[in-house]
Parts: C-alpha cells; structure tokens; sequence
C-alpha cells in the first residue's frame, strides 16, 4: 500500500465527481439501461469489475472499486431519471408514491416546523427515516434529487467499505463477491425514498465497527457499532433479535481468561437499549403528532403470522381496522388459542427465506433465464451453506466468524417476526451485509491473520467518531428544526367557488416532474409522457396513474406534477398545473390557488383553476 494519502484522496474526490456526472448525462441512458433489472451478465460484470478493481488496489493502494461502486450507482439513478420508470413506488422515476410518499410527506412536515401527522402516513410509525432524509433535503433547500443523489451516494460508500474490509482479511474473490452482492441488493432501491437505504447504510457502518471490534478488541468500537446497528434496525424495520446475539458474542470478545465478560456485555447491552429507547420512544415523542404508534406494522405482521402466515393484509381484510392495537391483541388471543397455527406460520418464513424467490436472494431472480436462474440460486444457497460450515469450525479462533454466526443467529430468531410473504428482502436491508460477509467466507482462501493487541484496545477510532458524529446528525433533527423555526410564513388564501377547493403549498426545485408530449425532454424533472407510458407497470391497474395519463394530455406542451402538503387543511395532493403556473423563482416557493379535486382509488388530485405566489 502507498503511504501517501494524497492520490487516494484525490481518486476520492474523482470517484464523487464521476458520480455526479453520471447521473446528469443524459447520453449515458442508453447504456444504463443495462442496470434497470438483475440479469446473470449484470452479476458476471459486477464481479469481473470489482475484481480487476481490488486487484489494482492490492498494488497501487488507491480505492479504485469506490470509483466503479459509485458510477454503478449513479448510472441506475440516471435510468430512472431518464426512463420515466413508474410503479407502486415511484411516479416519472423521481415522485414518490404510496409508502415512499408517506416517506416524503413526512420529511415535508417536518421541513415546514410541524410533526409527523399520527394517522395517515405510514411514516408516523418508522420517522427516523423521514428525520433522516429531512437532513439531506437541509443541505440541498429541499431539493429531492440532488437529496437522492446524497443519500445514494452515501449508500455507495457504504457499499464499497464493507467489502474492502472483506478484501483486506479475505481476498479479492470474497471482497469482490461480497461487494456484487452488496450493489445487486440495494441496486433495486436506488432513487426512492424508501427507508431500506438508510438502513442499507449504517448495516453497513455497524458492520465496520463491529469487524473492527473483533479484530482490535476495541471497547469503543463495539459500543458505538451496537448504537449505530440500533439505529439500522430501527429506521428500517429488521432483525431485532441481532442486538441480543450481538451483546452475547461482546461478552464472549471480551472474555480474556474467564468464560464470559460481564462488564463488556454490560457495555454492549446499555448501549443499544440507550439507543433504542432514544430512537424508537423518546425521538417520535418529539417529531410526530400525540397518537403514533411506532412500529404499528408489526401487529399486521403478527396477526398474519398467528394464523398460519397469511401475511399483513389478512389482518386488516379481518379486523377492518388500520389501528394496531386492537390488532395485536387479537392476535395474542388467537395465539392462546391455537399456538400451533404461528408455528406453521414460522415454518413457511423460514421456507420463504431460505427457498423461494422473494426471499434472501429476491433481488437476484430473474425467472425469464430459467435453469441458469436457479443453478446460479442453488449455488448463492450452497455458498451461504459452506460459509456457516467453516465459520461453525473456525469461530473459537476468530473473532471475526463468531461475530458473522452471532448475526445468523439474531437474523434466524427475527424471520418468524419479519416473514418474507410481508416484504421479501425488503425486512433485511440492515442486516444482509452480515449475512452475505458469511455467504463469502464459504470461497477457499487464506485469510491475513491482523495484528491484535493482547489486551483492549482503549480511544475512539477515527471511523467509530465518525459513526457517533453520523447518528448524532440524525437524532439532533428535532433541535434543529425547533431552532430554526422554519414554520413558513402564512399567506392569505385565495377565494374559491364552491366547486373548487382552496390551496395553499410550498414546491420545491427537483422536487416535482414536468410530462412533456414533445419538446426537450428525457432527463428528470422533464420526462417524455411517451416515456412515461411505455415505462410504467401499473397503469393498467392503478386508476391514479390513468388520470395522470389523461390530465397531461390534456395539456397542449406540459404538465407539472408536484406532491405538495395543503397547509389549509393539513392534507395531502398531487397539484397539477402547467410550468406557468407552477413557475419557480426561488427554493421553497409559496403559490396559492383554487383547484378541482379529483380522488382516485389510492390518492387525492388537485387540478389548478386558479394560482398566485404571494
């Protein structure tokens, strides 16, 4: 390795700007069409790429797969901003829909100096996520792209540290697969607001610092990495049941001569309940509105569970009710009464995880290739098998295989509480870094055995106070807001007739998307509505998109669509109008207007009559 940081730094520095070129170049799109789905040669060339990459690394020192890790991601970002891609999630490839909305929505209150409304969005259960990307749209004036481009970055990042780590100990072949697997996941995820990627990321950080615990028996390093996989677990919903594991693997780190250590489990323990009890009751309590049950999905998933695994939407279809706790306290009652049924339940988890295609390895099925889909699948599963094999034989000896078997364990006891018939892989984002580290320890290799001092390790490592730095970011939101007081100024609503209905929102730039029939289009914000049609998978099915699709050719050039919060009435829309209405002259532009509403079968449409900016 080079002891100059000069050239690493500047190949850094390289790696954000090709990524930042990437996902404006709209002459790329074609070529990034071939990341817009999972195919065996995507897999082939991934791993090709990172190999080549880790190989020149080994010699020259410098971080070249960051380089390839960042470009792969900034060229399936620049798909979905070309392609016009829509589906349950993603309107015009850059508007959020259905859960990402309730994402966005929330961040939006809490841009604006209010709480997380506690009904309606799905947000008020999971809000350090929309604490989490309301940060980013801090540093961009709200603008949802260049936030996208931020947060898709830092999940790069992430991405490639991890598997260097892996390189380092293991090899090129295991960082490189290690590191194809890490994008092939978070590749399907990429230019949503959805909370997989922020729990993708501190998976990743948590992961570091609890690699580099094992192997400096660094008490700061575990502690801070229990606090930041907290964080993980609790900004998307995962596999709980890790913490536990994890502060008994501690005990066992820290052991010395005797069978266990108290103190060191003790440490790991106070840190993630402290962090819990931060991030999942006293955070909400600040940020959402009185009323919010956080983690209310978790009854949906129980009471699916309790009756055979059935999946969330049994409880509703049943209950006739969205509220959580009448929820799950039938199903602890059913449970009383027929205990038998959750366990079938748990037994068709563990099968969907394990064996089928919307389980561990969903994001890497495609089944229009057939037999090589499901040689490449047995082999994915086989490699896993071999992985738990060798770390089972080598764990009393390394630290590193007792901490990836101490993941296992925690992610095995969560599948019956986190069922992929729910979510597939989806439940997993923070943790499947752990499991695929294991899934690579199966490759034949000659680890480098690290320098480890006999006794702990004491301080803090620059990479565990950059992770205390990062989660104290996120959760110092509700200050920030409060201190700023951000609460936009109210202006005089306009007056409406009685058929139309009056609005008063704020719009941000790169925060909505123009349908254009002709003209100079095909780069978000601007996409072709021929684009818009042909690349959509729901319109056949979902009335909200049909409307759309008839508004906007309604319009003589182009349609504007923004997802906006009426501050009259506290409710959300989709405002469409025409650039000329919706004309921005600043960040966070104030308009007022009059508008036909329309509701469809999933959404609320606000059609523009009449408009102003105060």
């Amino acid at each position: 390795m080079v002891k100059n940081k000069l050239p690493a730094l500047l190949l850094v520095l390289f790696s954000l700007v090709i990524y930042f070129f990437v996902i404006w170049a709209e002459p790329f799109a074609q070529f990034a069409r071939g990341l817009a789905g999972y195919s065996t040669a995507l897999f082939f060339i991934a791993f090709f790429l990172y190999a080549l990459s880790f190989l020149a690394e080994r010699r020259t020192g410098l971080p070249i797969g960051l380089v390839i890790t960042l470009a792969m991601c900034g060229l399936t970002l620049l798909d979905k901003w070309t392609s016009g891609f829509s589906d349950n999630m993603l309107i015009g490839g850059l508007l959020p829909y259905k859960d990402a909305h309730a994402y966005y929505l929330g961040t939006q209150m809490l841009l604006n100096g209010s709480p997380i409304a506690s009904t309606g969005l799905q947000a008020a259960g999971r809000p350090l996520f929309p604490g989490f990307l309301a940060i980013f749209m801090l540093f961009t004036q709200a603008n949802l792209q260049w936030a996208l481009a931020l947060v898709f970055a830092c999940a790069g990042t992430g991405l490639y540290l991890a598997a260097r780590r892996v390189f380092l100990d293991y090899g090129i072949v295991a960082g490189a697969l290690l590191a194809t697997f890490l994008f092939l996941y978070i590749r399907p995820f990429i230019g949503f607001t959805l909370s997989e990627s922020a729990g993708f990321i501190f998976g990743c950080l948590a992961f570091l610092l609890l690699w580099n615990a094992a192997q400096r028996k660094n008490i700061a390093d575990l502690a801070i990495g229990m606090i930041v996989l907290t964080l993980a677990v609790s900004i998307r919903t995962g596999a709980f049941f890790m913490l536990p594991t994890l502060i008994l693997w501690s005990g066992w780190l820290f052991r010395g001569q005797k069978r266990f250590s108290f103190w060191a489990a003790g440490v790991s323990a106070l840190a993630s309940v402290a962090a819990f009890a931060v991030m999942n009751v006293l955070y909400p309590r600040l940020v959402v509105e009185p009323g919010g049950v956080t983690f209310g999905n978790f009854a949906y998933a129980l009471y699916g569970q309790v009756h055979g695994g059935t999946g969330w939407h049994y409880a509703i279809k049943v209950m006739e009710t969205h509220e959580p706790g009448p929820i799950l306290q039938a199903a602890f009652q059913f449970f009383l009464k027929h205990p038998l049924s959750f366990f079938i339940g748990t037994a068709k988890a563990y099968r969907d995880f394990f064996f089928s295609n919307f389980g561990l390895f969903e994001f890497m099925t495609n089944s229009r290739e057939g037999l090589i889909d499901t040689i490449l699948w047995f082999a994915k599963l086989l490699l896993l098998g071999i992985g738990i094999f060798q770390a089972g034989r080598r764990w009393i000896n390394s630290p590193v295989h007792a901490l990836l078997l101490a993941g296992l364990a925690g992610v095995f006891l969560s599948i019956p509480f986190m069922p992929p018939i729910d979510g597939g892989s989806r439940f997993y984002a923070s943790s499947v870094v752990f499991l695929f580290a294991l899934a690579v320890m199966g490759i034949p290799t000659s680890p480098r055995q690290p320098e480890r001092p006999a006794d702990a390790v004491r301080g803090v490592s620059p990479l565990a106070g950059l992770s205390l730095l990062i989660v104290l970011c996120v959760l110092s939101l509700p200050v920030i807001l409060a201190s700023a007081n951000r609460q936009p100024a109210k202006f005089s609503a306009l007056v409406c007739p009685d058929d139309f209905e009056p609005f008063m929102v704020q719009v941000n730039r790169g925060s909505y998307i123009d349908l254009a029939q002709a003209g100079d289009c095909g780069l978000a914000p601007a996409i072709c509505l021929s684009d818009f049609i042909e690349n959509g998978t729901e319109p056949t099915t979902d009335d909200f998109y049909q409307e759309l699709i008839s508004q906007a050719s309604l319009h003589d050039d182009t349609m504007r669509a923004a997802l906006v919060v009426n501050w009259l009435n506290g409710k959300h829309y989709y405002l469409l109008g025409s650039p000329a209405q919706l004309n921005l002259s600043g960040p966070g532009q104030v308009f007022t207007g009059c508008a036909t509403y329309i509701r469809t079968r999933n959404q609320n449409i606000y059609i523009i009559q009449a408009i102003q900016s105060p």
